[in-house]
């Protein structure tokens, strides 16, 4: 019964009550509020499968799920739960799948001794607090040796991986995330040989990731080290056993030279090597890639130019290049793409005349790009972000640009764009947060239908050929936070890390539903 509205229902648990032979009750998303804490004659003991998500219960978990002890699936995800993980899940003794998460609920972990036919255990954003060896020592060791999901992600974890991680030798997930954990990774891990996923991101772990940690894993399909404080020394002609689909290593030392074992990976979707210190041009074959979707290496010393085209890379959604040393032209970037920041780079020539349609943000700030704006700019009907700063474009901006109704930010400072501020920015592009044309060549009067920007914040003319009064009516943006100054562009930052998928911190693979595993 997932999505059905139970809002005003009080009492579905006394209703399921009469149903003593029911073996799996889905209830998810129905905004049921209520939950009773205890059962006096509990009659549906048959249950076997129990997810229970996205629900307001704000109360802790009720005792009488400790009673139910033919489960085999337990699901308590997005039900604000608050109070301790409760000890009575130790006498569900067929459990194999665990799942708690996204609640106010805290530690320490109860024993788990009982729980011998665990094989999954999901627990995320849960402040646990804990050793994480303690919490592996309130496992059985008949689970351990078969345990095949791992998650304690975001779980104020302390501790390291040493000693506990070959006692599950099973692992096919194996996730840790945004925890303070630190320490070296024992080469151990290299002998999980059923690994597919590896989420070690935002920890404090330090030392050397070397072929002895990877070469056992043929299985792999996630790997996600960083950001942390390891630095990846691999044998340059290393040939992984494994064809990865997700790479996350920022903020970890791959540098000075690109991986060379990454022109093995013909099966990679999502690439992130940020802040990892390489220094050399993009090898020719990475962009033989074809499953690529989403490429950042921004934050290093790369050179060099970029290939003519991209546009053989039909699956590419996000690109980002920003921040280091490249040159030359901007290539012809292929029609899948959304997102592209190619900022603080050293290229030069012409903005291209056709972009990709699919566009939402383009930012190529603090370059050295020259000549006018296409008027095929008209045709990015999905644009929200449009930074062009610090560049030495010219010309008066295109009347097609109107056509980009939905710009939040539209910066275009540093140029030499000249002629009036056209009056469309007003009339058509209402919901700009962010209007940025300081520095250029613009004349005339300030347009006063700018004051039809309800939702403007931030607005900077200044450093133009603008003479008159300021219209009395710019009194009425009433969202207005700045009027003429160096304000950081936050509208931008805000909505590429709420829209650009670029929050690799959060990254990690998503839990199966229960209504899927059956």
């Amino acid at each position: 019964m997932y999505g059905v509205n139970f809002q005003d229902s009080k009492e579905w648990v006394q209703t399921l009550n009469s149903l003593p032979l029911l073996e799996s009750l889905y209830f998810g998303d129905n905004n049921l509020t209520t939950i009773p804490t205890s059962i006096i004659g509990l009659n549906f003991t048959s249950l076997k499968t129990l997810p229970i998500d996205g629900n307001e219960f704000n109360s802790r978990i009720p005792d009488w799920i400790g009673q139910l002890t033919t489960l085999t699936t337990l699901e308590l995800l997005s039900c604000s739960f608050v109070g301790q993980i409760p000890s009575q899940l130790d006498n569900l003794t067929s459990l194999n799948f665990l799942a708690l998460g996204e609640h106010y609920l805290k530690g320490p972990m109860p024993s788990l001794h009982n729980l011998k036919n665990l094989t999954e255990l999901y627990i995320w954003n849960v402040n646990i607090g804990e050793d994480i060896r303690m919490v592996v020592n309130k496992l059985p060791n008949d689970t351990l040796d078969k345990l095949e999901i791992f998650w304690l992600l975001n779980t104020s974890l302390i501790g390291n991986l040493t000693g506990w991680v070959s006692k599950m030798p099973n692992l096919k997930e194996l996730v840790l995330s945004y925890n303070n954990l630190n320490g070296m990774l024992p080469t151990t891990i290299g002998n999980l040989t059923s690994l597919e996923t590896l989420c070690l991101n935002k920890n404090n772990f330090t030392g050397e990731v070397s072929e002895a940690h990877l070469t056992g894993l043929s299985n792999l399909k996630w790997l996600i080290l960083g950001p942390n404080y390891l630095n990846l020394t691999m044998n340059m002609n290393l040939i992984p056993p494994f064809q990865v689909e997700y790479l996350f290593l920022p903020n970890c030392k791959l540098g000075p030279y690109f991986p060379l074992w990454l022109q093995n990976q013909s099966q990679i979707i999502r690439i992130v090597l940020s802040n990892t210190e390489i220094a050399e041009m993009v090898p020719h074959w990475f962009w033989n890639l074809q499953s690529l979707s989403f490429i950042d290496l921004s934050y290093n010393h790369m050179r060099g130019g970029l290939p003519l085209s991209m546009e053989h890379l039909t699956n590419l959604n996000v690109l980002f290049f920003n921040n280091n040393l490249f040159e030359g032209g901007i290539p012809h970037l292929p029609q899948s793409i959304e997102y592209v920041d190619l900022s603080n780079n050293l290229f030069s020539g012409n903005i291209p005349h056709c972009f990709p349609n699919a566009l939402v943000v383009v930012n190529m700030a603090h370059n050295n790009l020259s000549g006018a704006i296409s008027s095929s700019i008209g045709n990015l009907n999905l644009l929200r972000i449009l930074k062009l700063n610090n560049n030495s474009l010219k010309g008066q901006l295109p009347l097609e640009l109107k056509f980009c109704q939905h710009l939040i930010v539209l910066d275009l400072g540093e140029n030499k764009f000249e002629g009036q501020i056209p009056k469309w920015i007003g009339e058509n592009l209402r919901n700009l947060t962010f209007l940025r044309l300081r520095s250029n060549l613009f004349s005339g009067t300030i347009p006063i239908q700018l004051v039809k920007l309800q939702y403007l914040q931030i607005l900077d003319l200044s450093d133009n050929k603008i003479f008159g009064m300021i219209p009395q009516d710019m009194g009425f943006l009433s969202s207005m936070a700045f009027l003429d100054g160096n304000s950081d562009n936050s509208a931008y930052g805000d909505f590429v890390r709420l829209h650009s998928l670029n929050n690799v911190f959060n990254t990690v693979p998503e839990v199966k539903p229960a209504k899927q595993r059956v």
